[in-house]
């Protein structure tokens, strides 16, 4: 029997949108994806229902892995922690059913979720809690080994331009560090703080509080 949690996450950072599942076959992890989802070129209609809409891609993902790796299992169940979303697709091979808003705004996702379901065999959908779902998990991961490499790549930069700064010793524990561009900055070692636009909105040491460490 194969189990497929899947997921979605959002967020006002990059990666800001999120779709994942993870594929146990007795209760082993055989494959785990994640794709990033760029909203701004959906209709309006989906940004506003946002929550439903990429839970719902992140379903149509993991139908469209099992779609193409001719999944041949006679028991299959994708779980989702929406409960619309789980209401929706239980819904699908109902003949006479009132289409409902949200449906009609995502008529699209639903009739290719329908052509796969039929490609695919007999697909249950069940609701789990986000605590036991094992794709918001990945998720999860994703996003922090994101911020690892954005930081890497920053202090990568960083090491280049603290070669440039020009640094002025105030006091013992502060300094007026100057940029190539002729900005200046105000930092002090014993608060760990700077007058930078990237300590005031991050509240973590910049390229400047890292030059008067050096400096010192």
């Amino acid at each position: 029997m194969l189990e497929i949690s899947t997921d979605a996450s959002s967020k006002n950072e990059k990666p800001y949108c999120l779709i994942g599942f993870v594929v146990l076959e007795d209760n082993s992890i055989i494959k785990k994806d994640v794709e990033e989802v760029d909203l701004s070129k959906e209709v309006i209609e989906k940004r506003i229902n946002e929550t439903i809409y990429l839970e719902l891609r992140s379903v149509v993902f993991a139908l469209e892995y099992l779609a193409n790796n001719n999944s041949n299992e006679e028991e299959i169940k994708i779980y989702n922690d929406n409960t619309t979303v789980i209401y929706i697709l239980n819904r699908l091979f109902r003949n006479k059913r009132k289409i409902t808003k949200i449906e009609q705004i995502l008529k699209a996702e639903l009739k290719n979720a329908k052509d796969m379901i039929s490609r695919i065999g007999t697909v249950k959908f069940k609701y789990i809690n986000s605590k036991d779902n094992k794709a918001h998990k990945t998720l999860e991961n994703y996003r922090k080994a994101c911020e690892v490499y954005t930081k890497f790549i920053l202090l990568r930069k960083w090491e280049e331009d603290i070669k440039d700064l020009k640094i002025e010793n105030i006091n013992e524990e502060e300094f007026i560090v100057t940029t190539i561009k002729g900005n200046k900055f105000r930092v002090n070692l014993e608060n760990n703080m700077c007058t930078c636009k990237y300590f005031y909105y991050n509240r973590e040491t910049c390229k400047h509080i890292i030059a008067c460490k050096r400096y010192k």
